[in-house]
């Protein structure tokens, strides 16, 4: 880059970028009134008088040029050298054979991936998780130079014309500038059509796991294991969470979300709160514990390491039924919705994503985005309970489908009868087939999916109402056709939902559900209710959707069947089979080890038990954990016993 090039790339948008608004205006106020004078200037060199005040400024911009004054950073009679350079530049005509500047815009675009990828470095797999959050954004081009601003952070990225990326200009924190700068090339490569390779964003999905990388992450595992049960220090929450937020684990976005969950149970612990649970901890650290011995076996297998991007493809046309709605605020922060839609001809749940992480898009609202428009013609509200037919469904491997699926045009969808829904494969109205088939979709072992599953139940009778003090939760009781029942689940803060739930008794024909594991068993929460109604079916999204006002007879009658019923009693959690005493008495023994504390020294006894329940492969495991003594050994037989545990919940 020559003198002259890199004046003429410096115009008001970038100089604004580099300093402030304010600055700016004041620094073309004093060349408006002819404070500054050209002393010198060759094709390398300036140096300028302004004031009393002399600057030398040089191709390397603004940000190296020296002033004699006191001020640091870019002063403002660096700023009058650079706008007394920029008009001598303009009014000189150019030579023949001198080059001209090149564009910020041509630069970025002629950029390669993996240069891109070499100047990101560590914050690689952190700017395409940004980029997948879908970041509200604008582009400005001006002269040579291309600016993007991130509406919801206020701040903007400048590319300068021949400045490349380490030269663009930004006002914020420096620990952000290189992740915001990597994230404002590709939008701007996006805009312009070019598109990341896959091996691109594979470099992304996973960082290269060695040998070493696992131990030293199962080392940390242990020191925070025994920090936490052994003495309750707050060194374990430190360590996990350290171990979370570094970017070789944060490229591994399932093992970062397992240590995030340790983390905040290990400062529970710190802090000796109540809901701290040692068994549950030490079940949790020994499946992170086990997920790192897969991924040294199977380093690439994205059930094991996660995915930071979902990579959509075009499918064949199909017929699909949206359902449900549902609303979810993640402990870390990130808010959205999950809309599931049901495929009749594969009886396959698909499901539809709308969020932010935390701290992206303040102005995003769960809500509003529930009136948002989807494939192009309709919101969700609008096709809950209608057959849509999609011409090209864009689909993950994960089952979610994308919004931006296309309708097909000339189709008007449909309503949906009940006798469609009721003679449909995915519907159960038997609870132990419901959660067979739950437990068959979240899989076994360590490959076992920690995901929220849609499920649609039809009950064939209903029963009482409850809250649970301990879980804080309201408890709702329905049976299924050969008399068993089930619990749904509703959040304390959703008492309306769980009163009129109960009141409508047979008007309800269905539920869609979400199932996911807790604490003490299957968590089952209503997401819609399924209605009849006389053009098809009629859809209420619990999370979305305002209960009518009762009227005339119907309100009497429900007030009157609300005083003579009698309230559900929450289920004793503290009853246990004498196998789940054996097995919780067994996990008490492995903690134990680990605080190296004396145990009931019945090793033998409860061996014996367990292979007479015919666990024999956990009796193995903690009959050589109990021998060794051994950290490793101890986190191995206690992943043996979350898999028991877990399989128990159903």
């Amino acid at each position: 880059m020559t003198l002259r090039s890199m004046i003429l790339s410096h115009d008001s948008m970038a100089l604004e970028t580099l300093t402030s608004k304010g600055l700016l205006r004041r620094a073309q106020r004093d060349v408006e009134a002819g404070l500054g004078t050209i002393e010198n200037i060759d094709d390398n060199k300036a140096t300028v008088t302004v004031g009393k005040a002399s600057v030398d400024l040089d191709e390397k911009g603004p940000k190296a040029a020296t002033c004699t004054c006191k001020a640091h950073g870019i002063c403002r009679h660096i700023l009058v050298a650079v706008l007394l350079l920029r008009e001598q530049s303009s009014s000189v005509e150019e030579t023949p054979n001198e080059p001209k500047p090149s564009s910020a815009l041509e630069e970025i675009c002629a950029l390669k991936d993996e240069q891109i990828i070499k100047f990101s470095g560590a914050d690689w797999s952190k700017s395409l998780a940004l980029i997948s959050d879908n970041p509200k954004y604008c582009i400005i081009e001006e002269g040579l130079n291309v600016a993007v601003l991130f509406e919801e952070m206020d701040t903007k990225v400048t590319f300068i014309g021949s400045s490349g990326l380490k030269g663009a200009a930004y006002k914020g924190p420096k620990t952000r500038k290189r992740l915001l700068s990597t994230v404002a090339a590709l939008l701007v490569r996006q805009k312009e059509g070019l598109q990341l390779s896959d091996s691109s964003y594979a470099i992304g999905t996973g960082p290269s796991i060695d040998n070493a990388f696992i131990n030293s992450t199962q080392l940390t595992i242990e020191q925070a294991v025994t920090a936490t049960l052994s003495s309750r220090s707050p060194l374990g929450h430190d360590l996990l969470l350290d171990l979370a937020i570094s970017s070789r684990c944060e490229s591994l976005p399932r093992l970062s979300a397992e240590l995030r969950a340790l983390s905040r149970q290990a400062r529970a612990s710190s802090e000796r709160s109540i809901d701290f649970d040692p068994a549950d901890f030490f079940l949790r650290a020994s499946r992170a514990y086990t997920l790192l011995e897969a991924l040294r076996n199977d380093p690439t297998n994205q059930i094991l390491t996660g995915s930071i991007k979902r990579e959509y493809k075009s499918g064949k046309p199909m017929e699909v039924w949206p359902l449900a709605v549902s609303r979810w605020r993640s402990t870390t922060g990130a808010r959205g919705l999950s809309a599931y839609i049901f495929d009749p001809v594969s009886c396959e749940w698909l499901t539809m994503l709308e969020g932010r992480s935390a701290g992206i898009d303040l102005s995003f609202d769960v809500s509003t985005a529930y009136q948002m428009p989807v494939w192009g013609f309709s919101t969700l509200r609008g096709v809950m309970g209608r057959r849509v037919h999609l011409a090209k469904p864009l689909i993950a491997s994960d089952g979610a489908i994308s919004s931006k699926s296309q309708h097909a045009n000339h189709d008007q969808p449909m309503p949906i009868s009940l006798g469609e829904i009721l003679e449909s494969n995915g519907v159960h109205d038997e609870w132990s087939s419901f959660r067979r088939d739950v437990e068959i979709r979240l899989g076994h072992g360590i490959g076992r999916r920690q995901v929220q599953l849609p499920a649609m139940i039809i009950p064939s009778s209903y029963g009482q109402v409850g809250f649970d003090d301990i879980n804080q939760v309201y408890m709702y009781e329905v049976r299924d056709k050969l008399g068993d029942t089930l619990i749904l689940n509703i959040p304390a803060d959703d008492n309306q939902t769980a009163i009129r739930l109960w009141k409508m008794g047979r008007d309800v024909q269905g539920l869609v559900v979400e199932t996911s594991f807790g604490l003490h068993g299957l968590d089952v929460r209503p997401v819609s209710i399924i209605f009849n109604d006389s053009q098809g079916v009629a859809i209420h999204n619990i999370d979305f959707d305002f209960w009518k006002r009762e009227r005339g007879i119907k309100k009497l009658f429900s007030n009157f069947r609300e005083s003579v019923a009698k309230p559900l009693v929450a289920h004793q959690t503290n009853v246990r089979s004498p196998f789940q005493r054996t097995l919780s008495d067994s996990i008490d023994e492995l903690i134990s080890l680990v605080c190296h504390l004396p145990g009931e020294n019945n090793t033998r006894l409860l061996v014996s038990r367990l292979e007479s329940f015919g666990f024999s492969t956990f009796a193995d495991a903690f009959e050589k954990a109990t021998y060794l003594k051994d950290l490793k050994s101890i986190l191995k037989a206690g992943f043996v016993a979350s898999e028991i545990d877990e399989m128990l919940k159903f």
